[in-house]
């Protein structure tokens, strides 16, 4: 310390100075450092940034160095008085024109690349696959369909509030994603993607990304990034990869899963449903086509309020039927209009995650 505090000023200084660039130059690095990607968009995003913190930590560097080495040796020293013997300069065209024109191009060329790639993200290709996202209030829900838009009648959801979907997806193919939000804001989130885009109430947002061949196996977390209310925080899914044969071998086992599970036929059309404990009684629901039924409803969760509204698609955008919220105990009866054949999806408003099924019309 005191051979430190021995030596001269200027010295001092310019230790000081080199440790503060190197801890500047270690931090820097350190919170720069990204996370694998796993898509071809995603390469080039990443990249683009490396070209760009690279540029910076130059000039970083030299202004940094400058402003060091100036105020070094144009210093105020004891006992020396501003006599003017430090000559100054007024004006130097080929300076100011050389730090002028140098920034420039670095900028336009870092902007040429920029575009570029805003071009690459947004492109959407024919893809080979879509998946319709559905972010709600507060998870996640998945159905998948061909490129054409043709529902593959197979969905992922939820399996409860702190139990995320899995996003299953097959790589080096292209695939939409086609995000829908049934309430409020969302956003769609995957950081191995180096993606983000927003989910907004009465409007489709879509991008396409195709996955590495290398990130088959693994899995990546997803969330929603946008702060949506309470449970917020839950809103978080997975990316499971799979080479294009175990994910076509994934499908058609759920597919077959999926259709026995939502297998009824309508006896009459005078249904009853009850909610405990935030669970339906029956996850599937018949009626006749084309006539309209009855649903004796029992909420036997005291204080808590159950629904039962009937969709569309489990991406529940399209409304057919919303019954109002009975707080339990309570008993009420719905009368749903008549429906034309087909697969619905009902759910308790309240409890999308945990109260759930399929409504069938035939």
């Amino acid at each position: 310390m005191t051979k430190w505090l021995s030596a001269a000023p200027g010295r001092r200084l310019a230790r000081l100075a080199g440790r503060a660039i190197l801890c500047s130059l270690v931090l820097l690095t350190v919170t720069s450092c990204a996370p694998v990607t796993i898509t071809r968009n995603g390469d080039e995003v990443h990249h683009l940034w490396m070209a760009y913190l690279i540029a910076a930590i130059v000039v970083m560097v030299l202004e940094g160095g400058a402003i060091i080495v100036f105020a070094v040796a144009f210093r105020a020293r004891r006992g020396r008085r501003d006599d003017g013997s430090v000559p100054q300069i007024h004006g130097h065209n080929r300076l100011e024109v050389t730090w002028t024109v140098i920034p420039a191009i670095l900028l336009f060329t870092l902007l040429g690349f920029s575009l570029h790639e805003y071009e690459q993200v947004n492109a959407n290709p024919a893809p080979a696959m879509t998946v319709n996202v559905t972010g709600y209030q507060w998870q996640w829900s998945f159905a998948y369909a061909t490129g054409t838009g043709k529902s593959l009648h197979v969905t992922e959801q939820a399996k409860g509030q702190d139990q995320g979907p899995v996003l299953y997806l097959p790589v080096g193919e292209p695939i939409r994603f086609e995000l829908r939000s049934a309430d409020v804001i969302h956003s769609f989130f995957v950081p191995a993607m180096f993606y983000k885009r927003d989910v907004i109430p009465g409007r489709v947002n879509m991008f396409t990304q195709v996955l590495d061949p290398s990130s088959a196996g693994h899995r990546y977390p997803g969330a929603c990034a946008e702060l949506c209310g309470m449970f917020h925080g839950d809103m978080r899914f997975t990316v499971a990869p799979l080479t294009q044969s175990a994910f076509q071998a994934w499908l058609n086992s759920e597919r077959s899963r999926q259709a026995k599970t939502t297998s009824c036929s309508p006896d009459g059309t005078h249904l009853s449903l009850t909610a405990q404990s935030n669970h339906f009684s029956s996850t599937c629901l018949a009626a006749p086509a084309g006539k309209p039924v009855t649903i004796a409803f029992t909420n036997k969760d005291s204080g808590t309020p159950h629904n039962v509204a009937i969709y569309s698609s489990p991406a529940a955008t399209k409304v057919l039927f919303r019954g109002q919220l009975a707080i339990g105990p309570k008993t009420v009866t719905f009368h749903v209009p008549a429906l034309p054949a087909g697969t619905y999806y009902f759910r308790c408003d309240v409890h999308p995650t945990a109260m759930h099924g399929t409504f069938v019309v035939k």
